[in-house]
């Protein structure tokens, strides 16, 4: 009795071996062909520092990631004005 336990423990795991890895080789001959891991590193969140140094003060003001086609759903405004710096 116990060793068919054991039989089906090591079966249970080398199957699962099996999977994980013929998923990783998925995920990187996917990322080889079609770049799907740099799709992530887009996800990524990043910071933007507007230093106004003009003798204006900027009333509109638009940040975002601009990638092909999606360009015009990741654009943010940003809602309030903007002083001119005063050297």
């Amino acid at each position: 009795m116990r060793l068919r336990w054991n039989r089906r423990v090591l079966g249970l795991l080398a199957a699962s071996t099996l999977v994980i890895a013929a998923g990783i080789m998925v995920v990187v001959q996917l990322n080889n062909n079609y770049g799907v891991l740099g799709l992530v590193a887009q996800l990524q969140s990043f910071r933007v520092t507007v230093d106004n140094q003009s003798d204006f003060e900027l009333s509109i003001l638009e940040t975002g990631v601009v990638t092909g086609a999606a360009a015009e759903a990741s654009v943010d405004e940003v809602g309030k004005i903007l002083k001119a710096e005063k050297l």
